[in-house]
């Protein structure tokens, strides 16, 4: 049993994945307006529940969703750096001109933005969303696969394929086998 959330917000967060799926082939029906250096635009496409500057690419896999602090909506990423805020999450912005996939997407403790993890340690901040730092300029034996924020200091941990853990303004801890 999930503690601190309604029944209504748990079946909101179960059929997340399944509606979310559902609302990139909706939204992927609409009008692009996308720039040419591959930035944030302005002009906002909204579906029934869901808000993007730019259609889903239809060669762009779903790589991530992040439900916001009440539970009343969710932001989807795609590998292409595209973004969609459903329900009550706000849209802030998307990272469309990359140096390798987005692996990861993670919201901020108060829902106000967001974070994008790229497969080449890279990482994008909107909202109200604060960089903290990268691997971006170390030498990783595998690549970054996701992000975690910290709900209490809203730091982050990016986790690489093998198994590595970067901390970003998250507290530390000690570790049983050093």
């Amino acid at each position: 049993m999930e503690l601190g959330r309604s029944a209504g917000a748990r079946r909101l967060v179960k059929g997340g994945i399944a509606l979310a799926m559902s609302v990139v082939g909706v939204l992927s029906s609409f009008a692009s307006s996308t720039s040419p250096a591959g930035a944030t635009v302005s002009q906002r496409i909204v579906g029934p529940t869901c808000a993007q500057s730019a259609q889903f690419p239809f060669d762009s896999a779903v790589v991530g969703i992040a439900e916001t602090q009440d539970g009343g909506g969710y932001w989807i990423a795609t590998q292409n750096g595209y973004v969609a805020a459903c329900g009550d999450a706000p849209y802030v912005g998307q990272q469309t001109l990359l140096n390798a996939p987005v692996v990861g997407i993670a919201a901020t403790p108060d829902g106000g933005g967001y974070y994008l993890a790229a497969a080449d340690n890279g990482v994008f901040t909107f909202g109200d969303a604060q960089f903290r730092g990268s691997t971006g300029s170390l030498h990783l034996n595998e690549p970054v696969s996701g992000i975690a924020v910290d709900p209490t200091t809203g730091g982050y941990w990016l986790v690489a394929i093998d198994g590595g853990i970067f901390a970003y303004g998250v507290p530390s801890w000690d570790r049983p086998d050093r």
